[in-house]
């Protein structure tokens, strides 16, 4: 089993939308696959169709449920523990996340756009952490602060996922220049697969479905089908 958080503490960079996707393309691959959604907002669990539940993940936490009690079957193949409101109370504590019970080949975690307690745990549960960013300087510092912030806590930075890419712009080329340095120094590596700005992936989002339900032709699809080739690659 392999536990991968998709954490960046900052917004608007594709993180919810890379760890469906991923997800997706994993379980086309034949992989079992469970997503956790952390985050409050609950984006991921709105993506995948996920219904109210009367046990959470903070039950789990608290010793008041088992982890397999929370997950729920989805329509799309994959398992989720959606997100509820009650986990803000995990935000000032770090919580232990125990998943040796559980029979997949990737668990995902979708952390919020912060480095609280939700993402803490979650990396400290996890084999390694995906940053998706786009290819801005704003996005290109908190790659730097969330690759400082993994020191403390003893935990790998599996790669950077560039998302929502445009080629054509003046600025892509040389962020893309300095996200491949920054790579280097901190011994991780710049997915070569990088996610393609694509229409099909907001209307996908509209319609509750992964990328290869609705698009499958799309850009957007054949770039995370690449993706997921690559991470498969490092089993």
């Amino acid at each position: 089993m392999r536990v991968l958080t998709i954490a960046n503490q900052k917004g608007g960079i594709s993180k919810t939308t890379t760890t469906l996707n991923i997800g997706a393309g994993l379980h086309r691959a034949g992989k079992k696959v469970l997503l956790i959604d952390l985050d409050t907002q609950g984006d991921l669990s709105y993506n995948v169709a996920a219904k109210e539940q009367q046990k959470s993940l903070l039950d789990v936490v608290n010793g008041n449920a088992d982890m397999i009690d929370v997950i729920q079957k989805t329509e799309s193949g994959l398992d989720v523990i959606p997100s509820s409101v009650e986990l803000v109370e995990l935000e000032n504590r770090i919580a232990n996340f125990d998943f040796s019970n559980l029979d997949y080949d990737y668990i995902l975690l979708d952390c919020p756009p912060n480095m609280a307690g939700n993402t803490v745990a979650a990396i400290r549960a996890s084999d390694g952490v995906l940053v998706p960013t786009t290819a801005d300087f704003y996005s290109y510092k908190s790659v730097k602060a969330i690759a400082d912030s993994l020191k403390t806590i003893d935990r790998k930075l599996q790669g950077i996922i560039l998302t929502r890419f445009t080629s054509r712009l003046v600025i892509t080329k040389q962020i893309l220049e300095d996200l491949e340095k920054l790579a280097g120094e901190l011994g991780t590596k710049l997915y070569k697969s990088a996610i393609r700005e694509c229409v099909s992936i907001r209307e996908s989002q509209l319609m509750q479905q992964n990328i290869f339900s609705y698009a499958p032709t799309s850009t957007a699809a054949i770039d995370y089908e690449n993706l997921v080739k690559e991470i498969l690659g490092e089993e």
